[in-house]
């Protein structure tokens, strides 16, 4: 999977609010047969914010091993990579193909955490960010 930390020229990070699961996310998913990594990032950044990604600015971020609860025990279920970059266009949103996002946000990186409510995650992201920008 691909998720981005989308920046737009104020340096405002773009949330995707997931109204399936009420809860904000950062925009990405699931890679589809034939796609690079980077596809993936590009095609689900356009789908669940109607933004284009400027391909020259993105950086790998972090990544994190997702596991799900089976009847064994926890098992390996993929692997999230996510990436910096600049938006490169920025629209209103109109939908997703899938229906779950129902709306886009930019965030200042300093309150990510309000909305995602990731912890550690949510502070490694600020972090993240605001050396990204300072470079």
């Amino acid at each position: 999977q691909s998720y981005c930390l989308l920046l737009n020229p104020d340096g405002q990070i773009a949330l995707v609010y997931n109204a399936k699961i009420d809860a904000w996310l950062l925009p990405g998913g699931t890679r589809e047969e034939g796609e690079t990594i980077l596809d993936t990032l590009h095609r689900e950044v356009l789908e669940e914010s109607n933004c284009g990604i400027d391909s020259d600015s993105i950086q790998p971020a972090f990544y994190q091993k997702v596991f799900r609860v089976a009847e064994s025990g926890k098992e390996f279920d993929c692997l999230q990579v996510r990436f910096l970059a600049s938006a490169s266009v920025i629209r209103k949103f109109k939908s997703d193909p899938d229906g779950g996002i129902t709306k886009v946000e930019w965030v200042d990186p300093a309150i990510v955490n309000d909305y995602l409510e990731w912890g550690k995650k949510g502070d490694l992201i600020r972090d993240l960010v605001v050396e990204y920008l300072g470079n």
